[in-house]
């Protein structure tokens, strides 16, 4: 996104929140328009709609967009991963309760 002028990160603490995922998902599909941009802001982004709509005034282009989109998606396909590993561990470790009982008496 700095490469398209979008400074999103310098406002926003988590890109990857509720807002900033919006926003992104917004510019994704063609949204550019800052100030639509900033209106998607929740919570207390709202206070910092000035400050959003400057740092998404850019040149984004259609292969910003579809970088954006790609990123998005192995992010996304991470989280998956990261959901799966941690079922089979809540899984793993609910079999071996009793041991895990016990490992936690020792002092």
């Amino acid at each position: 996104m700095e490469d398209a002028n979008i400074k999103l990160a310098s406002v926003v603490s988590n890109v990857f929140g509720k807002s900033g995922a919006a926003m992104i998902e917004a510019i994704i599909h063609g949204e550019s328009n800052p100030d639509l941009l900033a209106e998607m802001a929740k919570g207390s982004l709202v206070k910092k709609k000035v400050e959003l709509r400057k740092a998404l005034k850019g040149r984004v282009t259609d292969h910003h967009r579809f970088m954006l989109e790609m990123i998005r998606k192995n992010i996304n396909y991470i989280n998956n991963q990261i959901a799966q590993l941690e079922a089979r561990m809540d899984t793993y470790l609910k079999s071996m309760e009793q041991e895990v009982t016990l490992l936690k008496t020792i002092r």
